[in-house]
């Protein structure tokens, strides 16, 4: 579930809110999606939302600013997609930290199990860092094939040159050599 955009009263003027939220249904958390990185939003109030799961897309069509409509659409993509990541490292912390305050009010027979608890909280935590690092590296991977797509589109939508056609083909190859090696290295 996505939540964006309002209009809110300030002191001197209304203005629009431009942050977005989405709530994970699984695991009930909230996270801000981060659109920074995307078109200037100045709206109070979005159009319609489409989300495109497979390409981690949102589409919005419209909406309105408090002063005038606007009838364009634009994307925002890939959307944030370290968000469980980030969670994640938040509730190893806490963890983390409530493991020290059992340690200081514990018996010394329970500290061995609290050393052994600090470990595995350590080896989580490169294990979330390593999780990150796959996370970027999908996400510039998803962007140079969104390029690829809209050239294979712009190639399709007219007559074909054979040494484009050839060069296109030869990017996609090595592309899909460094994803196949990319996800080697992950297992």
């Amino acid at each position: 579930m996505i939540i964006y955009g309002g209009i809110t009263n300030g002191w001197i003027d209304n203005y629009a809110l431009s942050d977005m939220y989405a709530l994970n249904i699984f695991t009930f958390s909230w996270f801000e999606v981060d659109i920074s990185t995307s078109k200037n939003f100045d709206r109070g109030y979005y159009g319609s939302l489409c989300f495109l799961p497979y390409k981690k897309s949102l589409f919005v069509f419209g909406g309105t600013d408090n002063s005038e409509d606007h009838s364009d659409v634009f994307s925002m993509s890939p959307l944030v997609t370290y968000v469980s990541y980030k969670t994640l490292t938040g509730k190893i912390e806490q963890l983390n930290t409530r493991m020290k305050n059992i340690n200081e009010t514990s018996s010394e027979n329970e500290n061995m199990n609290i050393s052994e608890f600090e470990t595995k909280i350590t080896e989580l935590k490169e294990d979330i860092n390593k999780i990150n690092f796959m996370m970027k590296a999908f996400e510039s991977k998803f962007c140079e094939l969104e390029k690829l797509n809209e050239q294979c589109e712009k190639l399709l939508s007219k007559n074909i040159n054979t040494e484009e056609l050839q060069n296109l083909e030869q990017r996609i190859r090595k592309l899909e050599t460094s994803n196949v090696l990319m996800k080697h290295d992950s297992i």
